[in-house]
């Protein structure tokens, strides 16, 4: 299927974060740029100890700057072992979304997988003006700004189009696109 980008954070790899016993979660909250449904998620991750394995995560809406409903959860590849590699996942569930209003992609600690999750913090701060990435604490029980300083996880947001016309035969209407091909000479 294809889809159009719609909100995004293309973070250079500055710093990295693993989720913990003691830090068990991370969250980048966004702001939709118009109404659409949210279907595909990628993020920059990669394998601490090994790789491949699988993260698990979800998209929220928020509640006082934290998550609180979950609206559709997803599992994300992991396929390199430090390497950070931007990875695709699809939405449980798709996901409508309101322009203007703040959610969050929520990424979880797997105790049987550690991986990292790749943005910007620490010395630099994040560029994406509609939201922030955060770290729970389980010492503080709290959601911390990134690192102590603010920052943003990379990540891209789609949605699922359709695409029409395909090429067809218009009385019947049968599709002929697989079993067409042009020479161009």
């Amino acid at each position: 299927m294809p889809y159009r980008l719609k909100d995004f954070y293309e973070a250079s790899v500055i710093v990295h974060f693993f989720p913990s016993t003691s830090f068990p979660k991370c969250m980048q909250t966004f702001t939709a740029s118009e109404s659409y449904t949210l279907s595909r998620i990628e993020i920059n991750v990669a394998g601490r100890i090994t790789a491949p394995g699988v993260g698990y995560g979800g998209v929220y809406t928020l509640s006082g700057g934290v998550p609180d409903v979950l609206l559709s959860s997803f599992t994300f590849p992991i396929s390199n072992y430090l390497t950070p590699t931007v990875e695709e996942t699809l939405l449980d569930t798709p996901v409508e979304l309101t322009e203007g209003t703040q959610y969050a992609i929520v990424l979880l600690y797997n105790p049987a997988f550690s991986y990292y999750i790749h943005g910007e913090g620490n010395t630099v701060k994040g560029e994406y003006l509609g939201g922030e990435w955060f770290f729970y604490s389980d010492f503080f029980d709290e959601w911390r700004s990134s690192l102590g300083e603010e920052g943003d996880m990379y990540f891209k947001c789609y949605e699922e189009i359709v695409v029409t016309p395909t090429p067809g035969h218009e009385t019947t209407g049968i599709s002929l696109y697989p079993l067409l091909s042009w020479i161009i000479e």
